[in-house]
């Protein structure tokens, strides 16, 4: 399956599922609650005070927002997403914000150019090209960051509340599998929602 076919499929994912109910629903998180967890959990794998930042999916840059509030101080910030009016959205509530409509995966960025990506809630698309798609991001923000990459999953897991048939659920090995491939020092956090994880990819030794 070619990148413009993975790109179609997302799209379409995103338009059927997130955005059917209004110009600007929800997006990915079911509640504030959901989206503050993981991003408590991306901030305790990494120090991000005074370095560069691709926020990969940013939707309408609430991480970065996040970030203000906890008193991060970023060296710059630049958004990234596939969604046109999502960009839109995003560009009107952050003016002052580089903010690009495009794919990851076709743009073409400069290798280390920036100290951190960050994906949260990108690789959670129940799309049948889940896994190829997948590890083609992960590759590509890897070798855009000059220290590491973040990036979260939704866990396949017995019991909690039911789960979104609308989303892809791994095994923690299954992404395991994937990171340890294309990083030298790979992290995993699993304690602060049922139902999620995260990876941290770093060039160097912690």
């Amino acid at each position: 399956m070619n990148l413009e076919t993975m790109k179609k499929k997302t799209i379409e994912y995103l338009e059927k599922t997130y955005m059917k109910d209004g110009p600007f629903p929800k997006l990915l998180w079911n509640h504030k609650r959901s989206m503050i967890e993981r991003y408590n959990a991306i901030i305790s794998m990494v120090d991000f005070e005074d370095k560069t930042l691709l926020d990969v999916g940013c939707g309408f840059c609430d991480f970065y927002d996040y970030l203000l509030k906890q008193g991060v101080k970023l060296k710059s910030y630049r958004g990234i997403d596939l969604h046109l009016e999502v960009v839109r959205e995003a560009r009107a509530r952050h003016p002052s914000l580089d903010i690009e409509w495009g794919d990851i995966l076709t743009k073409k960025v400069e290798d280390e150019s920036f100290d951190y990506c960050v994906g949260c809630g990108i690789v959670t698309f129940a799309i049948d090209c889940w896994k190829t798609r997948t590890t083609k991001i992960m590759k590509e923000m890897f070798r855009i960051a000059r220290l590491g990459v973040v990036i979260d999953f939704l866990k396949d897991r017995e019991g909690g509340p039911p789960k979104d048939p609308k989303s892809y659920y791994c095994k923690m090995s299954e992404a395991l599998e994937i990171a340890e491939k294309i990083a030298p020092y790979v992290s995993l956090k699993n304690d602060y929602r049922f139902n999620s994880f995260c990876l941290t990819l770093l060039k160097y030794e912690n």
